[in-house]
């Protein structure tokens, strides 16, 4: 197994295993607007977004996970005029994670809104 070096500041001794590294880096992520027409800000490994109706997206990734045990991480955030800032919440569809997409909703109270800054971070294997 590698290993790769990490200078601990104390007496420089410690070391982490490649595969540490590996399995918690994130294979895919996306950071985008949810309000109006659906705008991708910046993102790796997604292939598209899809604006399901109010606050409802699709990630799709441009290469699947090995299987649908991975991780997605997602947050949001709802800003309006009327209310100024608001962190809202986001549940995930009924079997919305599939290897090729993930699939979640943005609410706040019982009522689904449109984010105006929405993140996707998912880690996991990729196929």
């Amino acid at each position: 197994m590698s290993t790769i070096n990490a200078q601990n500041y104390g007496d420089g001794t410690d070391s982490v295993p490649a595969s540490a590294v590996l399995q918690g880096t994130a294979k895919a992520w996306v950071n985008f607007d949810g309000t109006g027409t659906v705008a991708v800000r910046d993102s790796y490994n997604v292939s598209g977004l899809t604006d399901n109706g109010t606050g409802d997206y699709t990630v799709s990734y441009s290469n699947a996970f090995a299987n649908n045990d991975y991780a997605p991480h997602v947050t949001i955030k709802y800003e309006s005029s009327g209310f100024g800032s608001v962190t809202a919440s986001i549940r995930r569809v009924s079997n919305a994670l599939t290897t090729g997409s993930s699939r979640f909703e943005c609410f706040f109270g019982s009522s689904d809104y449109d984010c105006e800054i929405v993140s996707v971070t998912s880690r996991g294997d990729l196929a």
